[in-house]
């Protein structure tokens, strides 16, 4: 076997011990690639796969599948050690298809980490992954009962040749599925990391401080605890929010504090939108070298919330008040009863106030749709402006018993009178009343009012209210 001698290195010796640009060895046999060190893998890039929030390689070359297993262990990415892929959900399944594979009608076949030891044995997870041991077919006669997720079609598996005691992703059967496949055919295969877990904070539309924090990134939290607290953490990282939408231009999250041991305190500022990718930099200002990483998809904004709505009429400005509506009124759209547009939008209060027209009146007010960017809610919480009697009513968020739903009514702020309100179990005392109600709740089938009969006398009298007491 010929081998070919290679160096990678870094110039700088001021990072972290743990920090990847360390020497080593690349050695180049015929069949494989063999690496010591993360900053010397295979060129292909991990890619992230926002359902599980693991990252996955491809192969660039074929091997056998005990020399797979082998080299998917000896390479690691972002301190977490790789591993032969296991495809443990139809989620997963899919999404390895459409990225690694998209073309259906494809004859290469790609191994992951399963096996069986020999003919007429479960066949598992292998050794090496997190699901080692799990069985993905306990009797070989019935190969399509599972007791985990698996993906065999009709026909699979079959030992065809008498040596397929690997499983592959494979297109033999026409469409992608688990397969049997021989030990010794060379093939390319798949790397999985797992454990990873990046989270941050989301912050409203006004701007704020989000934290982010590195949980399950080893090579991250050595680099934040080796950074010394008394330094100017905008000198040795850099963050920038990016979102594939184009709603809204890439922005850098400034003033970065360290928060030991495995976090980071930026400030965003005023926005909108869910899904932005986050890319952290680390590059001393001593050093020439840097690291960088992108956690896809991990950053948003809270979402818009409606508070109240004025009354709604033809021909006059609607008010909603509430929060996180943005500043940018193009990119703010509204549905009243979750299907009549409320048009012309105008921001009053930038994040806070909003009014909108309607051409038409709505069947129900409820729910209210409010898109802001690409962030979308359905609120039918909200409260709702009666002008006949100069009351806000309101749904609850959930399902409660009479009694729960009674004694739980929090004071409620008014916005017009910039006061608490008293809140209580509603009571209908006019005809007009009644007609409002019909229409505020005309996708509720059933709900509590305030009336009651605590006596079981068939005397029936309002609970709560001014109305409290009064026989009906």
């Amino acid at each position: 076997m010929r081998t070919y001698r290679s160096s990678c290195s870094s110039s700088s010796s001021s990072f972290p011990s743990s920090f990847p640009f360390a020497s080593c060895l690349i050695l180049l046999p015929i069949f494989s690639l063999l690496c010591l060190q993360v900053s010397c893998a295979p060129p292909t890039t991990p890619v992230y796969n926002p359902i599980n929030k693991h990252y996955y390689q491809l192969s660039i070359n074929g091997t056998s599948y005990s020399n797979a297993k082998v080299e998917a262990q000896r390479l690691s990415y972002q301190g977490h050690a790789g591993y032969l892929a296991t495809v443990t959900s139809r989620s997963e399944f899919d999404w390895i298809i459409s990225t690694f594979a998209p073309d259906q009608g494809r004859t290469q076949t790609i191994r992951i980490g399963a096996d069986q030891t020999s003919f007429n044995v479960p066949w598992t997870w292998t050794s090496g992954t997190p699901e080692a041991g799990i069985s993905l077919n306990p009797v070989y006669t019935q190969p399509h009962t599972c007791p985990h997720f698996c993906y065999w079609v009709p026909g699979l598996p079959n030992d065809s040749s008498g040596n397929e005691y690997s499983i592959a992703l494979s297109w033999d059967s026409g469409r992608a599925s688990f397969d049997d496949w021989p030990l010794w055919d060379s093939q390319l295969y798949l790397i999985e990391y797992g454990n990873f877990s990046f989270i941050s904070t989301t912050v409203s539309s006004p701007g704020g401080v989000a934290r982010l924090r590195f949980l399950n990134y080893p090579q991250w939290t050595s680099i934040i605890n080796a950074t010394t607290n008394n330094v100017n953490a905008s000198s040795y990282f850099t963050i920038m929010m990016s979102s594939s939408s184009s709603y809204m231009p890439s922005f850098y999250c400034n003033n970065i504090t360290i928060i030991k041991p495995d976090g980071l305190d930026c400030y965003v500022g005023a926005g909108y939108g869910v899904k932005w990718d986050v890319n952290v930099t680390y590059a001393p200002p001593s050093s020439n070298g840097s690291i960088s990483m992108i956690f896809q998809e991990a950053f948003s904004y809270s979402p818009p919330v409606i508070s109240s709505v004025s009354q709604v009429l033809l021909g006059k400005a609607i008010t909603l008040t509430g929060s996180n509506f943005g500043a940018i009124q193009s990119e703010i759209t509204i549905l009243l009863g979750g299907a009549t547009p409320c048009s012309s939008v105008r921001v009053v209060t930038p994040h806070e106030v909003l009014t909108c027209n309607i051409s038409s009146m709505p069947s129900t007010i409820l729910p209210i749709s409010i898109s802001v960017g690409n962030q979308n809610i359905l609120s039918d919480t909200a409260l709702i402006y009666n002008p006949h009697n100069d009351h806000y009513y309101r749904l609850s968020p959930g399902l409660h018993q009479y009694s729960y739903a009674k004694a739980t009514l929090p004071p409620l702020f008014d916005p017009v009178s910039s006061s608490l309100l008293d809140g209580y179990l509603v009571t209908i005392t006019s005809s007009k009343e009644m007609e409002f109600i019909r229409n505020f709740m005309n996708t509720v089938s059933l709900f509590w009012i305030g009336l009651e009969d605590l006596s079981r006398s068939n005397s029936f009298s309002w609970g709560g209210g001014p109305e409290s007491g009064l026989l009906m």
